[in-house]
């Protein structure tokens, strides 16, 4: 096992001090929709990832409608009008804010995809002589799940683990001899984003 340097001991510290910063935040910015907008922003995944000169915490899930009491009479082409104006409301909230070291942004999750559109899309009767547009806005319309952005400037895992292998690794090989994989003297670039 690799032993850890002082520095790399030190920007996992910072990291570790951001994540919870962030996660702290976070936890506010809820309150503060609700609070505000009176919408309720479930969160069901929530995952980091590395970004240009820092982080992006991502925030997947939906606004509750158990406060709503007018969805539940509703057609479902009227319910997702209503959806809709919900999560436009809360972008412009956020649009509206500025959240200083924090960069917040939202937007809908794009569950469509060119193979959907060719092979099920086009061949219903109802969708003859619509475009690739119409398919991916009838698509985003109808989509529920939202994704919550929170990004900072900082320390990325990225450069946490350049600092500990130097951003590269050595290259494997199979061998058909010993039908096992063994490592060459060759040296790739794992070009992490820092």
């Amino acid at each position: 096992m690799l032993k850890e340097s002082s520095k790399l001991k030190e920007l996992k510290t910072i990291r570790k001090g951001l994540i919870k910063e962030s996660n702290d935040f976070k936890n506010e910015l809820l309150k503060e929709i609700f609070k505000d907008l009176d919408l309720d922003f479930i969160v069901s995944y929530n995952d980091l990832y590395s970004i240009k000169g820092g982080e992006c915490r991502r925030l997947k899930g939906y606004i509750s409608n158990l406060n709503d009491d007018v969805i539940g009479s509703l057609s479902n082409k009227n319910k997702f009008k209503r959806e809709n104006e919900k999560f436009n409301k809360l972008k412009d909230y956020l649009n509206s804010k500025d959240y200083g070291k924090y960069e917040v942004e939202i937007c809908k999750l794009n569950d469509y995809s060119w193979y959907d559109y060719k092979n099920w899309f086009i061949k219903r009767e109802e969708n003859w002589g619509k475009n690739w547009f119409d398919y991916k806005n009838e698509r985003l319309e109808k989509e529920t799940t939202l994704i919550i952005k929170i990004k900072w400037k900082g320390i990325n895992m990225n450069r946490v683990l350049n600092e500990l292998d130097g951003g590269f690794s050595k290259v494997g090989k199979y061998c058909s001899v010993t039908r096992k994989w063994v490592m060459t003297d060759e040296i790739k670039d794992l070009k992490r984003v820092v």
